[in-house]
């Protein structure tokens, strides 16, 4: 599927084979075969291939070699198939490791076109939305990132202000960067727990009936169809209670949903 930043999507291709390559050696797997695979599924992509390309990243998937350019191409194979439901999942999946991938959050926008659902989420206070847009532009291995590096800096700052004799401006700035450093682990930890949570959901199946209680036999609340997404508030049996982003509150059978 074509999109935005069409020359920035080629780096970062090329960049997800390198990682695949450099990821197997690291662990002392066999990097060649997994990189054949990932080349391979690239290759049928491009000869509009796309149920075979969908097979060989799903098989790279299934090995355990999870990155965001593996689910962005995946949810691509998924969009040209018309499988919505996929679709939106690999995507989902895919920011969720990259949470500033511009490209899969533009597919992402797309696919949503087609769903049949249109969901207006409730509206949220300004500075909750500032939040959670801020949190997730970076991984949680990302602000852990900074926290260390701000740190060092800390220490760096300081011990140059000892051997100065700048005590007090040095140890100042030392303090602001130490509680800086907290800050971004405080939302590397909170991000953390996102990226690991189970609760966030796509709909699977064609349609569903959201019922009341978790029972077939309970009354029937509302439709819903492939590609919505939902929070998973409860689990009872077989059955999970969801919430849509507009409220609505129901249980669904578990099999036609998928974790993201």
């Amino acid at each position: 599927m074509k999109s935005k930043g069409n020359s920035s999507r080629a780096l970062h291709s090329a960049m997800g084979v390198m990682v695949f390559a450099f990821t197997l050696v690291a662990s002392g797997l066999l990097a060649q075969s997994a990189t054949e695979i990932y080349k391979s599924a690239g290759d049928l992509y491009k000869q509009k291939q796309f149920s075979e390309a969908a097979v060989s990243y799903e098989k790279l998937l299934a090995q355990g070699y999870r990155s965001a350019d593996v689910y962005y191409n995946l949810g691509n194979c998924y969009f040209k198939m018309d499988s919505i439901g996929k679709c939106i999942l690999n995507y989902e999946r895919a920011l969720r490791l990259a949470p500033g991938d511009e490209d899969a959050a533009h597919n992402l926008r797309l696919a949503a076109l087609r769903t049949v659902d249109k969901i207006e989420p409730v509206p949220q206070l300004a500075i909750l939305t500032w939040w959670n847009h801020m949190l997730e532009f970076y991984t949680s291995a990302t602000w852990a990132s900074f926290s260390l590096l701000v740190l060092w800096l800390a220490w760096l700052v300081g011990a140059v202000g000892l051997l100065l004799g700048r005590k007090r401006i040095s140890f100042s700035v030392a303090g602001f960067l130490t509680m800086l450093s907290f800050v971004f682990l405080f939302f590397a930890l909170v991000q953390r727990q996102h990226e690991n949570a189970t609760n966030r959901a796509i709909l699977m199946a064609a349609s569903a009936n959201v019922k009341s209680a978790p029972d077939d036999n309970a009354g029937n609340l509302f439709l819903l169809h492939e590609g919505t997404r939902l929070q998973i508030l409860d689990r009872v049996g077989e059955w999970n209670k969801i919430r849509l982003e507009d409220g609505k509150v129901g249980w669904v059978p578990r099999r036609l949903t998928e974790v993201i």
